[in-house]
C-alpha cells in the first residue's frame, strides 16, 4: 500500500505543477497576492503547527485549482484527495505507513489537507 501511496504522491506533485502554470499564465493580481500572502503565512509556521500548516496549504492549493482554468485538472487532483482520504479511514496512513519520520509527517499532512480539501467543496 505504500507503494500506491508514493503513486498518488508523485501524481499529485506533477499535476499541481500542471496547475501552477496554467494559473501563472492568467493569474490576476488579487489572486497573486492571497498566493503572496498564504506562502508568507507557510513560511512563518513552526513544525509543530501541522494542523495550521494543512490548513494553509489547503487554501494555497484552491487559489491554483480555482484559477488554473482547467476543470478536468481540477477533478483530477480532487479524486486522488479522494483515495487518500480513503487510505486514511483504512489506516495505511498511520500504524501501516510509511516509517520514517519525515515519511509519517508527509503522510499526516496529506491527509489532513485532504481531510480539509474534501471538506470545503461546495455542498458539504
Amino acid at each position: 500500500m505504500v507503494a500506491k501511496i508514493d503513486e498518488i504522491f508523485v501524481i499529485r506533485a506533477n499535476l499541481f505543477g500542471l496547475a501552477a502554470r496554467l494559473f501563472a499564465g492568467q493569474a490576476r493580481k488579487q489572486d497573486l497576492q492571497t498566493l503572496d500572502g498564504l506562502f508568507k503565512q507557510m513560511k512563518a509556521l513552526e513544525p509543530e503547527q501541522a494542523t495550521t500548516h494543512a490548513e494553509v496549504s489547503t487554501q494555497m492549493a484552491f487559489v491554483l485549482l480555482d484559477q488554473c482554468g482547467n476543470s478536468r485538472l481540477r477533478a483530477m487532483i480532487l479524486q486522488l484527495a479522494r483515495q487518500v482520504a480513503r487510505y486514511a479511514q483504512l489506516g495505511l496512513l498511520t500504524g501501516d505507513g510509511p516509517r520514517s519520520p519525515l515519511g509519517v509527517r508527509c503522510c499526516v499532512h496529506f491527509a489532513r489537507s485532504t481531510h480539509l480539501m474534501l471538506n470545503t467543496l461546495p455542498g458539504k
